[in-house]
């Protein structure tokens, strides 16, 4: 059903950050009328007045009136009583979903969510659907006619699911032909639709978080695991604005996860409590830490110039990214503090399982060889990487970050793919009994270790292995790596190709990816009111763009205008707003390309160290790179 997109949509959200997203998303969908508030108490104010408003979407867990206590004073208003209301919550679990359900929710629409998950809610609360959970149904395996079964199997766009894009290069390129299945992969914008699809039969099997995947099971979903997607693999990190020491680098602040059913969350909840925080649940109950779900690729940009944003963990290379940009510190790799622990798992429907077991067993003993790949060949890995993850360039993903992440030490592991029933249980147990997250299930029925067994012959742990995860541990182990982690991933972002500039007697290198163009010296208006280092603005083809001298940036002499005179005009984005700004050099000299081994940090004692990314050695001399990003953070303001 088409949606009239000039309907009035209250947005109820007690998050700035993700207020800020959720507007965009919503807007992005052609809905231009978004009224966003603060909390539940600011909406029922607007509410009990006049204005319009043809569509409620509000966040669940807020101070004082929450989203549910909303929902019910809107069914109980005589006026407002019919208005469709959609919950958007980072409460994922299915008995969550059902309390909404009975309080007469029109649809709930889990966090991270993406415009395609909003859009098919608001499609169904207009549409007078009633938007119960949605129904476990069936699903009945594509047989094709040279007698192949279609495997379409689910994955997002993060580091863990590569072992997936491996094994589909290995069939595109000849090197593997299936003789039992030809694959399909599909690529979604965020877990909720995984999870979706899964449960309608519209998937035969997904690459999926394994403490979502168990809330299926418990749903009714008829899921197995058949073989884990990889061990280890995800990053905290914190924001470099953050001030203090322990537990003052996070209290009172918000700290972002991918989804409330995962592995980082219950890290966080361990490492947090260690400290000495009271973290509290994602979506539930509040602490003395707000924990906020948000898409993953997101992330990094949620820090810069936000000392409200205490840090996130995610899996990489959203973290290295972060590190690398100068925007966050590394607080520990997650196989640091949790030895070879699960994260994402890959489950199959049943039915598949039932009528296929020879297709199952041949996809599974692929992805066993594609995690092998992985770990012997990361380069190559990279490279498919970048293809299969990235295709379009969204979350800007670099093959040294990637394969970065793929040698380091205690990373990511996908050469041992094979399931600890230890470890789930324990997972499970902390989730369940700490955190009042999910159903406790019977994780051996949950498991059909047959396939794996055959993949994995002669390297299948004992039966009797115990999970190496012991909480009370966390802040030691973390410390005893954090600053050669930290080091290499900082210097890993900063390879690339610098356009080096001259200023002051100096040579400045601004990375390429950067740069929108570069025009010769310009008209300049001058502004009063502007700081001492805007020259000007001037009027580029209709764009009016300020001019900023990099000498007096330095607290040199103003460049003395000349022929040589330059202008980079730098483009990049600002809370979530395109910014540019003209950067005035005396000259511009040559582009080099930069690798990591001629990087080093900037030292401390360095006059305006925090608005250079690195030092370059080049030709035996000392060369700044200069952190644009934030020098136009602090000149867009």
């Amino acid at each position: 059903m088409a949606v009239d997109k000039n309907i009035r949509i209250l947005l109820v959200e007690d998050s700035a950050p993700t207020r800020k997203i959720e507007t965009r998303i919503i807007q992005g969908l052609g809905f231009e009328q978004v009224k966003a508030v603060v909390d539940g108490e600011t909406a029922t104010e607007l509410l009990q007045g006049e204005e319009q408003v043809d569509l409620i979407v509000s966040d669940w867990n807020m101070h004082a009136i929450s989203g549910l206590d909303l929902l019910k004073w809107v069914r109980a208003d005589e006026r407002r009583k019919h208005t469709p209301f959609i919950m958007a919550t980072g409460q994922g679990e299915k008995s969550q979903v059902a309390i909404a359900l009975d309080a007469g929710v029109n649809g709930v629409v889990s966090k991270p969510f993406s415009p395609d998950d909003l859009m098919a809610r608001i499609e169904s609360a207009f549409a007078g659907d009633s938007t119960a959970q949605e129904q476990v149904k069936a699903r009945k395996p594509l047989v094709l006619g040279n007698g192949k079964v279609r495997f379409s199997v689910a994955h997002i766009q993060i580091t863990d699911h590569l072992v997936l894009g491996v094994a589909k290069h290995l069939i595109d390129s000849g090197e593997v032909i299936p003789q039992h299945f030809e694959l399909e992969t599909r690529c979604a914008q965020s877990w909720n639709p995984v999870a979706t699809e899964l449960e309608n039969g519209s998937l035969d099997a997904a690459l999926i978080l394994a403490p979502m995947a168990l809330d299926l099971y418990a749903y009714g979903v008829p899921l197995k695991l058949v073989l884990l997607a990889h061990k280890n693999g995800s990053i905290m990190v914190r924001n470099k604005l953050s001030q203090g020491r322990g537990k003052d680098l996070f209290q009172g602040k918000t700290f972002y996860l991918p989804h409330q059913l995962s592995v980082h969350h219950m890290l966080t909840h361990i490492y947090m409590s260690e400290l000495g925080l009271a973290p509290g649940v994602a979506g539930k109950s509040a602490g003395d830490l707000n924990l906020e779900i948000v898409p993953p690729i997101r992330m990094p940009e949620l820090l810069p110039g936000n000392a409200g944003a205490a840090g996130f963990m995610v899996a990489e290379p959203l973290g290295t990214k972060a590190i690398a940009a100068n925007a966050a510190d590394l607080v520990f790799l997650s196989g640091e503090v949790w030895e070879n622990h699960p994260c994402c798992i890959t489950v199959f429907r049943q039915e598949l399982i039932d009528e296929h077991p020879q297709a199952v067993q041949e996809f599974v003993s692929l992805m066993v060889r594609a995690g092998r790949h992985i770990s012997d060949h990361p380069d190559r890995a990279a490279a498919i990487g970048v293809k299969f993850l990235d295709p379009k360039g969204v979350i800007g993903l670099k093959e040294q970050v990637l394969e970065n992440v793929l040698t380091e030490p205690i990373g990511i592991r996908t050469n041992d793919l094979y399931p600890v029933a230890a470890d789930l249980k324990a997972m499970q147990d902390y989730m369940v009994d700490q955190m009042g997250l999910g159903q406790r299930v019977d994780i051996d029925g949950f498991l059909d270790l047959r396939f794996a067994d055959r993949a994995c012959a002669g390297h299948i742990p004992p039966a009797n292995a115990r999970t190496t995860l012991q909480p009370g541990t966390f802040l030691d182990k973390a410390r005893q790596h954090r600053q050669g982690n930290s080091m290499s991933k900082l210097m890993i972002g900063k390879e690339g190709k610098y356009l080096f500039t001259g200023a002051a007697g100096e040579e400045y290198g601004i990375g390429i990816m950067n740069i929108k163009e570069i025009v010769g010296l310009q008209p300049l208006v001058t502004t009063p009111e502007a700081p001492h280092y805007i020259r000007g603005i001037m009027n580029l083809r209709g764009s009016l763009i300020p001019v900023l001298d990099l000498n007096l940036w330095f607290s040199r002499p103003a460049i003395e205008l000349g022929d040589r005179i330059a202008i980079i005009v730098i483009e990049t984005e600002q809370n979530g707003s395109p910014c540019e700004l003209g950067i005035m050099v005396e000259n511009v000299s040559e582009i080099v390309d930069i690798s990591a081994d001629n990087v080093e940090s900037v030292p401390e004692m360095m006059s305006h160290a925090e608005y250079m990314l690195a030092m370059a050695k080049i030709n035996q001399q000392a060369k700044v790179l200069l952190d644009v990003n934030r020098i136009v953070q602090e000149t867009c303001v």
